[in-house]
């Protein structure tokens, strides 16, 4: 990949007409071409990564998740929650949230998504005699703190992953028609099928107004709309061929669901369908690596190749003890607080 974009680099520097912005969603690739060429560029040549150019036309600065989680739990009234639920909010907090991200990250209609979803649920709740009929929905309380959570947030400057993606997206024309002399070289790094909406629609907007190069093709080539149109044709008729050597199955994006993912891989070995290829994605990269790990003691050869990082190890239940302590303190005579 460094020759590809060696080879890239030397082609822009032929022709340096315009001010440049080098994009990419891995920190890898910017910091190999910051730390290389940025004595060959001028000053004001810039380097990011879609998370931090976002960030940038945004003006809003991301959070990690678990610091949302907790203003997540700030923002909520005790009396929206019945007992049970509010209590075991480090349970079902985690989940919501990352259904706020899917949701932004992919562009969902907002509003047609809680409505399908609160009929649902009243659906399941519903009940011939009128004085047992359930009064309190969980998934209206939640319609209305998605809004709450944005709002406060974004009074304080600061965004969850997908809501930063989203709102920049958004801000994207905006920041192109003011920087029109501008050049991004945007560099993809990822199948175009496995692109979330916003990344999509931001990759289309680079093609128009800057270069889009392609980094899993073997031919360096810039990316046009056509081109870009022709890839997702192609991806969809050999999706539809596979389709019956497919199978699917999805289990919570949590910590504890690597032990049950080793057992499913466990039982197609058992039955004799080892597969050629197994295709694992995990729904937050932290689980690579113990998911991997995991794996390996099958003895089952894996690779992967990822940008991981293992600063955020989910703490969630360590989060939720100590409000358990907080809220029972009151009751407690020898509790001591320390700041």
């Amino acid at each position: 990949m460094k020759k590809k974009i060696d080879k890239i680099i030397k082609d822009i520097l032929k022709n340096l007409n315009h001010k440049i912005i080098f994009i990419s969603k891995t920190s890898t690739i910017i910091e190999y071409i910051k730390n290389k060429y940025s004595s060959k560029f001028n000053s004001e040549t810039k380097f990011f990564t879609i998370k931090e150019f976002f960030e940038t036309i945004s003006g809003l600065k991301i959070l990690d998740h678990h610091s949302i989680l907790l203003y997540f739990f700030s923002f909520l009234k005790k009396d929206d929650f019945i007992e049970k639920k509010f209590h075991d909010f480090f349970n079902w907090g985690p989940k919501i949230l990352n259904d706020f991200q899917n949701i932004d990250f992919n562009m969902v209609n907002v509003e047609y998504f809680f409505y399908s979803i609160i009929s649902t649920e009243k659906i399941n709740k519903w009940d011939l005699d009128f004085f047992k009929q359930e009064k309190f929905f969980f998934w209206e309380k939640i319609h209305k703190y998605y809004y709450i959570l944005q709002s406060q947030l974004l009074k304080r400057g600061i965004a969850y992953h997908g809501m930063l993606f989203k709102t920049a997206i958004s801000c994207l024309d905006s920041f192109l028609s003011k920087n029109f002399n501008t050049k991004i070289v945007l560099f993809l790094v990822q199948n175009i099928a496995f692109l979330n909406q916003c990344e999509k629609i931001f990759t289309k907007k680079i093609i128009q107004q800057g270069l889009v190069y392609d980094l899993c093709e073997k031919n360096i080539s810039i990316l046009t709309l056509k081109s870009l149109n022709n890839k997702k044709r192609i991806l969809n008729s050999k999706t539809c061929l596979q389709y019956e050597n497919l199978k699917i199955i999805g289990v919570s994006k949590e910590i504890e669901q690597v032990k049950t993912v080793k057992n499913i891989v466990c039982k197609l070995i058992k039955k004799n369908k080892k597969p050629n290829k197994i295709l694992l994605i995990p729904g937050d990269k932290n689980l690579t690596i113990p998911l991997a790990h995991s794996i390996k003691k099958l003895g089952i050869n894996i690779f992967f190749n990822i940008d991981c990082s293992l600063n955020n190890i989910p703490i969630y239940y360590t989060f939720y003890f100590i409000f358990q302590l907080l809220l029972k303190k009151k009751n407690s005579k020898n509790f001591l607080e320390k700041m």
